[in-house]
């Protein structure tokens, strides 16, 4: 089985609009496929094909869901909008972030346990020692005395 760890996330709001919250699942899924989808590439809503993972909701084998509180300095009312054309300022700043929260979620011990606990569904091969006549890797590079240095 090849195993396929993927995330979907969902922002949550307080009454004002601002961002005080992130809510992502982390799916482990058994099978992946590759779908072409249009997606739009640039302001005036021109689209082009690009191929893409796709997963089924069938092939789903495990999920793990964490809350990433936003600190108040991270805290915004942009939001990402699919209607085009985009208030440009306000679609940088929620990409700028909502990039920002994924960045410092991924280092969180929430996250790293969510994700390791998904990564030991996933089939690991095993080491195998060198053969008698292979040579070993050294630990310290050998260095050529007679190499000049780079100009």
């Amino acid at each position: 089985m090849i195993g396929f760890i993927t995330y979907e996330s969902e922002v949550t709001r307080n009454n004002d609009g601002l961002s005080i919250s992130v809510d992502y699942s982390l799916k482990l899924y058994s099978d992946q496929k590759i779908v072409t989808e249009n997606l739009v590439i640039d302001e005036h809503g021109n689209t082009a094909p690009f191929d893409l993972p796709a997963y089924d909701e069938a092939d789903l084998l495990q999920e793990k869901k964490i809350t990433y509180v936003i600190p108040d300095a991270d805290q915004t009312t942009c939001c990402h909008r699919d209607e085009h054309p985009h208030n440009l300022e306000e679609e940088l700043e929620f990409q700028e972030k909502s990039t920002k929260w994924l960045e410092d979620v991924f280092i969180t011990n929430e996250w790293i346990a969510a994700f390791n606990e998904l990564a030991t569904f996933l089939p690991i091969p095993e080491l195998e020692p060198p053969l008698e006549n292979e040579e070993s890797i050294s630990e310290e590079p050998a260095i050529d005395e007679e190499m000049e240095p780079p100009y």
